[in-house]
């Protein structure tokens, strides 16, 4: 017996065994990303929450020294007699905070993955003429979308006969400078970035990166210039990882469900390119 589950907009049919694992991990997701905008919500209250405080001790002091003067009433009665105004406040200022604070935040992410698709773009051509200078035709594309694609790519690399690899050290220079600049152009739009809480991380990560690119156009062995070349790969894929980590914190829950709709929609999911670079397995 097979039904219908959703899953990144698309209908999938499935049996009920992997259909109740799928609908597990989304409401896990689910869970996890309410968690995520209560905090969110909490904080942007916070910073609003004093100037309502303010506010309501001077309507309260007002109000207060206004019934006592004019109809002599206790300072209790007083207080519950504008309870319903005070509650408003609240009500209104943590409603405020709340649209403002996923407003801006959803206007921040859709910046950092349009800085994230670019930058990755970018990087993927540099790495892949960098490789031509040792003679290595990368054959595949988005070799920095997982872990798993990043191995395919040391693996090219590393099948390549070096006593055959001629280095051609025209175009060492410009496109190591390249690099140099894509990742300084990434800190400085990150830091334009409300969201971005890694910052130290990734300026700590261009910094060993930048050594690398030195060390590649220094050394003479070639033997040594692949090896410098895959550690490249590496701190380029990390720092790559962090600028899209926001999105990505769910990846291996995606997976799983991606892999449970793969046994029951094999051609469906071969469709989706993207599907299919997050269910390789090197």
């Amino acid at each position: 017996m097979k039904f219908q589950v959703t899953y990144k907009r698309q209908k999938y049919d499935i049996d009920i065994k992997d259909g109740s694992f799928v609908l597990w991990k989304k409401m896990l997701l689910f869970l996890r990303r309410i968690k995520r905008f209560s905090i969110r919500a909490w904080k942007a209250f916070y910073k609003e929450a004093s100037i309502a405080c303010i506010f309501i001790i001077f309507y309260i002091v007002v109000v207060i020294i206004t019934e006592i003067n004019i109809m002599d009433k206790d300072i209790l009665d007083i207080l519950w007699s504008i309870k319903q105004e005070i509650f408003t406040v609240f009500v209104l200022v943590f409603a405020e905070a709340i649209i403002n604070s996923e407003r801006n935040w959803k206007r921040e992410i859709k910046k950092l993955y349009c800085i994230y698709v670019d930058f990755r773009q970018e990087l993927e051509n540099d790495i892949v003429e960098l490789c031509k200078t040792l003679n290595i035709n990368i054959k595949n594309q988005d070799f920095f979308y997982t872990i798993e694609t990043l191995k395919r790519l040391q693996d090219e690399i590393d099948d390549v006969n070096i006593e055959k690899v001629k280095y051609k050290k025209e175009n060492v220079k410009y496109i190591t400078e390249r690099l140099k600049d894509a990742r300084m152009n990434l800190v400085k739009e990150l830091e334009k970035i409300d969201c971005i809480d890694n910052e130290e991380y990734i300026i700590h990560n261009i910094s060993n990166n930048t050594y690398d690119l030195i060390e590649f156009e220094r050394e003479i062995d070639i033997g040594k210039k692949i090896y410098i070349l895959k550690e490249i790969c590496w701190n380029t894929f990390f720092l790559i990882c962090e600028s899209r980590s926001i999105w990505r914190r769910e990846i291996n829950i995606d997976r799983e469900i991606i892999e449970k709709l793969y046994k029951h929609n094999k051609e469906k999911i071969e469709e989706d390119y993207y599907f299919m670079l997050l269910r390789y397995k090197n």
